[in-house]
């Protein structure tokens, strides 16, 4: 299977070309996506350990803050956020000669640096797994078909350096974006993504630590906001097999909520016997929502996401926004779900009598 995706239209470099690029440069500025999930802040950090390792000058810059339930990560607090230091990200950012990507292909889901990216003329790379992606980088390293962009990253540092023997603390923050993105290999996964994850165990990293500073670290907060969302804000549409959860602004502000704390809550709705579709509609500010859909077999969230909420993503797993309260974007999803109707009960995947 071909790895690297060079589209005709590019300003192509091989990857050859790149890594002696990489080796030249000074200054290397790695930018994740807006909001960043394990799968960004993991690869990004796995990049930013290896090109540390080749003594070369780099930075990881994010739009916003890291989740706390990344903080395990080995040298996260060596990451710089543009929001919180404006300054600082300015001067990195004017000074790079390359920038990296991660784990998007469109510059709008970079927030507030999509403009500092586009104006600079640093070498641009993207590593990614979304569908869909831009056409003004320098050199691409994209597939659908990866599990994440964290496996993008293991691929992508064996192809540019062969003889290159991964470290703990770059296999940790790799496995921690497969981890997250795959949801501990229930979904998104192929035969290369177990293959990764064995040789990223090699060196020397614990799955269990792994696994409980990403699970198992939730906040009195969360723990409410999961039995009152349960409890009190689920909704089930049997005749559509969908599910849905939507937490409004004053709710948020009630429960104390904090970046992170409705991480993975959609995937609950999904769970629920005979769903096929499972949605979660938070407003995390006044008056501006945001939607995350999952699914399960053939059925495209990311279809739906981009046609009715400015979204997009992966088949089975996507997102957008919606300008207005969660309770306005709940009643145009009420509008939408009706026409998939008989699409989602042809589905064999999950159900029951």
């Amino acid at each position: 299977m071909e790895v690297s995706l060079f589209m005709s239209d590019l300003k192509t470099l091989t990857i050859r070309d790149l890594g002696h690029s990489i080796l030249g440069s000074h200054q290397i500025v790695i930018i994740p996506h807006k909001n960043p999930d394990g799968d960004a802040i993991g690869s990004s950090l796995g990049l930013w350990h290896y090109l540390k390792e080749k003594k070369l000058n780099c930075s990881v810059i994010v739009n916003d803050s890291v989740p706390d339930f990344l903080y395990f990560l080995p040298e996260v607090d060596q990451i710089t956020t543009f929001e919180s230091d404006p300054e600082r990200s300015k001067g990195l950012m004017a000074r790079a000669d390359m920038i990296f990507c991660m784990d998007y292909g469109q510059l709008h889901r970079c927030g507030d640096l999509q403009g500092h990216i586009e104006s600079s003329n640093a070498t641009k790379v993207v590593i990614d797994h979304h569908p869909k992606p831009e056409t003004n980088f320098d050199f691409m390293y994209h597939q659908i078909a990866a599990s994440s962009t964290s496996e993008l990253v293991y691929m992508f540092l064996k192809e540019l350096d062969p003889g290159y023997i991964f470290s703990k603390n770059a296999g940790m923050c790799l496995y921690t974006g497969i981890l997250t993105d795959t949801g501990c290999f229930r979904h998104a996964f192929r035969p290369e993504t177990f293959m990764t994850a064995a040789e990223l165990l090699k060196t020397g990293i614990s799955y269990e630590f792994i696994v409980s500073n990403i699970f198992d670290t939730n906040t009195p907060e969360k723990m409410k906001l999961i039995g009152f969302a349960l409890d009190q804000k689920m909704k089930i549409l049997k005749e559509y097999r969908t599910a849905y959860i939507s937490i409004s602004f004053e709710e948020s502000e009630k429960l104390g909520l904090k970046k992170g704390d409705t991480e993975g809550l959609v995937n609950y709705a999904l769970s629920i016997q005979n769903m096929v579709v499972g949605a979660f509609f938070y407003e995390r500010e006044k008056g501006k929502t945001k939607i995350s859909l999952r699914s399960k077999g053939n059925f495209a969230v990311n279809e739906m996401s981009g046609k009715y909420f400015g979204g997009g993503g992966h088949k089975n797993a996507a997102g957008g926004e919606f300008a207005g309260t969660a309770e306005e974007s709940v009643a145009k999803f009420l509008d939408i779900i009706p026409q998939y109707k008989d699409e989602l009960a042809s589905l064999e995947i999950g159900k029951r009598d």
